[in-house]
């Protein structure tokens, strides 16, 4: 008998060159789903997303029946199972960067990369320049709460500490007591490296020659709240904090939470999430990646919750789903920006493996900044005002959203992301939105 007889997880022992062929073989299970079966948790050790083994349940309807099956697959050296705490645990230690150590990438001549030019991101920047409301776009806030921020070109020239649109300046490092809101990526410390940067740079990249986010020239403001995307919100997680203060000392319209508990949400975060959306911030999550329930935050009704799909239109298998789920944008092969150690130096770089509903929340939270741009907050705020501005939003990008033949909507909410429609379509009525608390 295996050490934890009724795992949640299992994780395979396998050399990277052999992950492709391995997830083909577990690929059949999906139907159309696919892509990130497999997810690094350490040097050779990858775990298969909770949707796969769900699908591939039916056949092999026993932990033996489990076990054996994938001691079987091609090239597996070894077959762990893992419990939920457990799994946490390993992200805890450090999640391995897919990248190569180098993370070298081609980049698109005009800065646009395809998840861009998938969710008509170009289309709708030329719109707002149509309507004269480009310009307003450097009046909306975005808080991001993630693993602080670097200071990468990918966001235009550094001077003093921020840029003309980054302005760590203006956020709180939480987990560092003290000084700004940087990443340390450097040195070897418990935590996904540079995964705020990376998130960051798909919301708010601002490199012509290189890459451009969601939301180009839209104020960022980075809070350092965690340093690995999946937490524990009874560890002192500091959510709640950072979206008051995000309001309160900022005037943040839109928060951008690419983190996920998958186990129990706290009620202090909750409560945060709650006065959030009372007070009129949308606060854009991540559904969650590996297990297949949407995880917290995500899981609130408050949230703009965002599953994910690759750029063919197919659901993202690594992702979570569900009811909970909004709306879907790109969660794999995403271009963004990579910040690596090499050689004990920091190198600044970019990187094509990204996936995962982290970065389908920065595309969405980018979609809201650029709703709030072109319609203008005090607009906004005469005609709705509070939590009616945050589901005028939850209904507007849902009516906007594309849904492919076969969409299962129960699943993968509204359809994906479409931000041209988003802002060519109309305003919806006060009177037919609904609140999400009593």
């Amino acid at each position: 008998m295996p050490d934890n007889p009724n795992p949640t997880f299992y994780a395979l022992t396998i050399s990277r060159q052999h992950v492709a062929r391995v997830e083909k073989k577990i690929q059949s299970y999906l139907g159309e789903e696919k892509g990130g079966i497999l997810k690094p948790i350490q040097l050779n050790k990858y775990v298969i997303v909770r949707s796969a083994l769900k699908a591939m349940r039916p056949k092999h309807d026993s932990v033996p029946a489990m076990l054996d099956f994938l001691r079987k697959l091609p090239n597996v050296i070894q077959v762990q199972p893992l419990t939920g705490k457990q799994l946490r645990d390993q992200y805890a230690a450090g999640l391995l960067d897919p990248d190569d150590p180098e993370a070298d990438a081609d980049l698109p001549d005009d800065g646009i990369p395809q998840h861009l030019i998938f969710v008509k991101a170009k289309a709708a920047w030329d719109f707002l320049e149509e309507q004269g409301r480009a310009d307003a776009l450097t009046e909306i806030e975005v808080a991001h709460l993630d693993t602080g921020i670097t200071r990468h070109p990918v966001f235009g020239r550094w001077k003093d500490g921020r840029t003309a649109t980054i302005r760590p300046d203006l956020g709180i490092n939480y987990i560092d007591r003290g000084g700004a809101p940087f990443d340390p990526v450097a040195t070897n410390y418990a935590g996904q490296r540079g995964h705020g940067t990376k998130t960051a740079s798909v919301l708010a990249g601002m490199a012509p020659r290189a890459l451009y986010g969601m939301a180009r020239g839209v104020t960022l403001i980075p809070y350092r709240v965690t340093n690995t995307s999946v937490i524990d919100t009874f560890a002192d997680t500091p959510i709640d904090r950072a979206l008051d203060h995000a309001w309160s000392a900022n005037g943040c319209r839109v928060a951008s939470i690419s983190l996920g508990d998958p186990c129990s949400p706290s009620p202090r975060t909750a409560r945060a999430i709650e006065e959030a959306y009372r007070r009129g911030m949308i606060v854009v999550a991540a559904a969650g990646n590996v297990t297949a329930e949407v995880t917290f935050p995500g899981s609130h009704p408050c949230t703009v919750t965002a599953g994910g799909v690759n750029l063919d239109s197919t659901p993202w298998a690594g992702g979570s789903r569900g009811a909970m789920v909004d709306l879907c944008a790109p969660a794999s092969s995403i271009l963004r920006a990579e910040t690596v150690v090499f050689d004990l130096k920091d190198k600044y770089a970019y990187g094509h493996q990204g996936d995962g509903t982290s970065y389908a929340t920065a595309l969405v939270a980018g979609a809201a900044a650029l709703w709030l741009a072109r319609w203008g907050t005090d607009a906004l705020d005469a005609k709705y005002g509070g939590w009616r501005t945050v589901e005028a939003f939850r209904a507007a990008v849902k009516g906007a959203a594309r849904k492919p033949q076969g969409w299962n909507s129960n699943k993968f909410g509204a359809g994906i992301l479409d931000a041209e429609a988003l802002l060519r379509a109309g305003l919806p009525d006060p009177a037919t939105l609904k609140p999400r608390l009593a």
